[in-house]
């Protein structure tokens, strides 16, 4: 649903002429937000608390340097290229 009402609302924003239109294009791209996502009765998750935190701090640990590396290879190429 939340896909079918981004789509005609996105639609109905860009292609409709009329002012009514576009407030329903409006309306239609808000509503998921407004409803929400339906939530579960028990949040309960088949990882053991040790393992799920292990994978945070590892997924921001390698994140951290994708994005260090990522820096230093941008500097790089860009002082090269700036040299010329």
């Amino acid at each position: 649903m939340t896909v079918v009402d981004t789509a005609a609302g996105l639609w109905l924003l860009v292609f409709s002429k009329t002012k009514l239109n576009k407030l329903l294009g409006l309306v239609l791209l808000v509503s998921p937000h407004w409803i929400g996502a339906p939530q579960p009765e028990i949040h309960s998750s088949a990882a053991p608390a040790q393992l799920a935190h292990t994978f945070i701090i590892a997924a921001a640990l390698a994140n951290a340097v994708f994005w260090l590396v990522l820096g230093c290879l941008m500097g790089l190429f860009s002082s090269k290229h700036q040299n010329r």
